[in-house]
């Protein structure tokens, strides 16, 4: 992950003091010995190889790479091969130095354990060995991404077309963040939004249709995808025409800016938008996952808990400005078959 890396365990209550205990090692005086890093290094090939092999991996780095400025989000996220190949034990070791400190470091406990129990763990492995200087903030560009419209296309080992629109979002603590969490399920959430509806409902085009969105500390992307097998035919009985595809998808998308969310697509949308957030907590690992990255991202652990609530209170205008504001230029990002 570009914002942060997540270091997790799942243990009994039994085994918390041990199991931390690894932890801290890890933070504190992580081995960097030859062989480890080699054994590390092939497990970053394998992500490079999906990279350059999945048609969504391939078609999100494409809108990234037009999108973002000179910065960590341009690009894929994987590693650059030629770079991977070239590092030391020695390079790993004065990175892991640089930004694996103190300040840079935010750690959630959840589970049946007295919280007097917890912080006793953790003053007693983390009070030594554990003083490292904060690093200097890396630079990020202020205010929205400045991009223009453009196209890509790129052809990959499949079977299957998959165009991919991409349009900036607003960051993780940006005021309209939960607004475009309602846009979004407007968008492409679920089969009642309007890219299911009108391109798999009306048209009868693609496998996979939708949209997601990527909401990082800063730079942030919404995407409005659809995957559908260029050798079929639509509901017209037709060959499937790309450009035509193309042109559906993003006018699908940009249709909130002329013809305004009913109350009931708001309210269906702030519903699912919800729903979401609340499945993505089921895991004991997973609400630990994000309160630490609300707070280690600036937005603080109680965003978790609040923002069911600011989803809640959208308006319409809220939505109305927020589509203003993100929907007009895209990255087309299109990956074809061999």
């Amino acid at each position: 992950m570009t914002d942060y890396t997540q270091i997790s365990c799942v243990t009994t209550r039994d085994a918390f003091e041990d199991a931390f205990y690894v932890i801290a090692q890890a933070l504190k005086v992580a081995d960097f010995a030859p062989d480890i890093l080699r054994q590390a290094m092939k497990q970053v090939q394998t992500d490079i190889n999906k990279e350059n092999t999945e048609p969504f991996r391939i078609a999100y780095a494409n809108v990234r790479d037009l999108m973002c400025a000179d910065n960590a989000y341009k690009g894929p996220f994987s590693a650059s091969p030629d770079l991977v190949r070239k590092l030391t034990p020695d390079n790993v070791r004065n990175y892991y130095k640089k930004r694996f400190t103190p300040a840079n470091t935010v750690i959630t406990v959840i589970g049946n354990l007295p919280i007097e129990r917890v912080r006793k763990t953790l003053e007693l492995q983390l009070q030594h060995d554990f003083d490292r200087p904060a690093a200097r903030a890396p630079f990020w560009p202020q205010g929205d991404a400045v991009f223009e419209t453009a196209r890509v296309s790129r052809r990959a080992a499949t079977k299957t077309s998959l165009i991919v629109a991409g349009f900036a979002a607003p960051a993780l603590g940006d005021a309209d963040y939960p607004a475009h969490c309602v846009l979004s399920a407007i968008i492409g959430g679920g089969k009642a939004s309007r890219l299911f509806r009108t391109i798999r409902d009306t048209f009868g085009v693609g496998y996979s249709v939708g949209a997601q969105s990527q909401h990082l500390a800063h730079q942030s992307q919404m995407l409005a995808y659809v995957e559908y097998d260029p050798t079929r035919t639509g509901a017209d009985n037709k060959p499937i025409d790309g450009p035509s595809i193309e042109k559906l998808l993003v006018d699908t998308v940009q249709s909130v800016n002329t013809t305004a969310p009913t109350q009931q697509e708001i309210d269906r949308a702030k519903h699912y938008a919800v729903g979401n957030h609340l499945l993505a907590h089921q895991r004991t690992r997973d609400r630990a996952a994000y309160l630490a990255r609300y707070e280690l991202l600036g937005v603080g652990y109680a965003f978790d808990k609040e923002l069911p609530k600011r989803i809640d209170a959208v308006t319409a205008e809220d939505v109305a400005r927020v589509a203003k504001r993100y929907l007009g230029k895209y990255i087309l990002s299109i990956v074809e078959p061999q």
